[in-house]
């Protein structure tokens, strides 16, 4: 069965990281340019697993503009931002079905969330929760995609194989979650930056262009020759329907 966004347990680290989100980070920084770059008023934005709406506070109050936030943590719900610019909306994506549609949907580092127990359903549900955020999509609209690369030695996904079966592991959680990992014991599933392309591509995307994070990618030599890795970036992908 498909596992939620989010695991109760690992919320309180996501509010904890949602809430320090301030105006000069990269992100929101590169965000408010794409934004700008559109031209337009009145946007409809659709944030998707975007926490208590900390990012999206600080994009709806620069561009005045309003933001759907779609997150179905009761911990969200109980810290959510008192923005009169943001909307709660406590659903998941599989559950979520509106016909108003947006001309930006934000998908920050949460598709590496969007996991099952085993690789070939975790892909699945990657394809699918895509699908479905695009359903709610204008047809001139933009989908705006942030996200982790782990490329493995010759071009490989094994990095992105190797962190989901090694997160996934409840016997030495309480160790991965002090090396980083937000949701120890239950998974992630990062993937290299080919794998994510062929993801994207299966779902009918066009990427317009992609900015990456300058202050992201350093990875200890140890960790590299572990996971068979050659390197990691984050970056922000804008792309919009074929």
């Amino acid at each position: 069965m498909p596992k939620n966004l989010r695991k109760e347990r690992s919320d309180s680290g996501f509010i904890e990281n949602s809430s320090l989100r301030e105006a000069l980070n990269y992100d929101i920084l590169t965000t408010l340019g794409i934004l700008n770059l559109s031209k337009e008023n009145n946007l409809h934005v659709l944030d998707i697993g975007g926490g208590i709406g900390k990012f999206s506070e600080i994009i709806a109050d620069n561009f005045n503009c309003k933001v759907d936030v779609l997150d179905p943590s009761t911990l969200v719900k109980k810290n959510f931002s008192k923005s009169k610019n943001l909307e709660l909306i406590s659903s998941k994506l599989e559950d979520f079905n509106i016909e108003k549609k947006y001309d930006f949907i934000f998908m920050n580092l949460i598709l590496h969330h969007m996991i099952c127990d085993d690789l070939k359903n975790t892909k699945n549900k990657q394809i699918n929760s895509l699908k479905k955020a695009l359903s709610f999509l204008k047809p001139e609209g933009k989908i705006i995609i942030q996200e982790n690369f782990y490329n493995g030695f010759f071009n490989s996904d094994c990095a992105g194989r190797l962190i989901f079966m090694i997160t996934k592991l409840k016997f030495i959680e309480n160790l991965t979650r002090k090396l980083g990992a937000n949701t120890a014991g239950e998974g992630v599933r990062f993937r290299s930056y080919k794998s994510w392309e062929s993801i994207f591509k299966k779902c009918g995307l066009n990427t317009l262009f992609e900015i990456k994070n300058p202050n992201d990618g350093y990875m200890p030599i140890l960790q590299k020759i572990l996971l068979l890795c050659y390197g990691r970036f984050q970056s922000i992908r804008v792309c919009n329907l074929k």
